[in-house]
């Protein structure tokens, strides 16, 4: 994983990859799958 995001400015919270979300300081994993798990569908 990479270093972490201290600043979620400019990541898309509805677009961003598990990774990305994870790195978000005080996210943590789990939560990030959640968020991906619970998004809707966009098309």
């Amino acid at each position: 994983m990479g270093s972490p995001i201290t600043n979620a400015s400019g990541v898309n919270l509805n677009r961003a990859s598990e990774e990305e979300l994870a790195r978000i300081g005080g996210l943590g994993e789990e939560r990030a799958k959640r968020m991906i798990r619970t998004r809707p569908v966009l098309h």
